[in-house]
């Protein structure tokens, strides 16, 4: 389905251009996906992400330990409770002990989740970053052999990302100029 839009929207471009001038503009596409995979700089990032993803999740271990801990034990409490042989008195002590751990778990798993929503936030806003940065050079990249190629439009084939376009292809004055005309008709 997006590769047959994608295809319409440059035959349209290659179709507009070639009715309205008598050199066509090349159009080109870019496997973003393939640049991506083989460029060292997004490779190296990508490693460094894991790398702070590994720190955090070592960082969240022994919270994780501690509540399985907790868990452990309000079970081992829980058995005391349900044992059918205990006193009234050592049933009593347990249920304080479990409340008491219970209120521990409760308050340990709250900061698990706070603290694990933060380290996501903080590696998914690094990935945007980076992301931003690596995409900055493609379309750097890209301009640069498009224009050494002569190409007027480069295209991403993921998404219909624009890449790169010669100035003589941006007609948003003109559709601009055609909404208000229309509007006031």
């Amino acid at each position: 389905m997006i590769k047959k839009q994608f295809l319409l929207i440059a035959a349209i471009v290659f179709g507009a251009f070639s009715l309205s001038a008598q050199d066509a503009p090349k159009v080109a596409i870019v496997d973003l996906d393939l640049v991506l995979k083989e460029y060292d700089q997004f490779k190296q990032a990508q490693e460094e992400l894991k790398a702070q993803q590994e720190r955090a999740d070592a960082e969240l271990r022994p919270m994780v330990d501690s509540i399985n801990s907790l868990r452990s034990e309000i079970q081992v409490v829980t058995d005391r409770i349900n044992n059918p042989t205990s006193s009234e008195e050592s049933q009593m002590a347990a249920r304080k002990e479990a409340a008491t751990l219970q209120g521990t778990l409760e308050k340990q798993a709250i900061e698990f989740q706070r603290m694990r929503a933060e380290a996501q936030r903080t590696i998914a806003q690094r990935e945007q970053n980076m992301l931003s940065m690596v995409l900055d050079d493609v379309r750097g990249a890209t301009a640069a052999v498009a224009e050494e190629k002569g190409i007027s439009l480069v295209l991403s084939n993921q998404n219909q990302i624009v890449l790169f376009f010669d100035n003589a292809l941006e007609i948003s004055d003109e559709v601009l100029a055609q909404l208000q005309s229309a509007k006031s008709n």
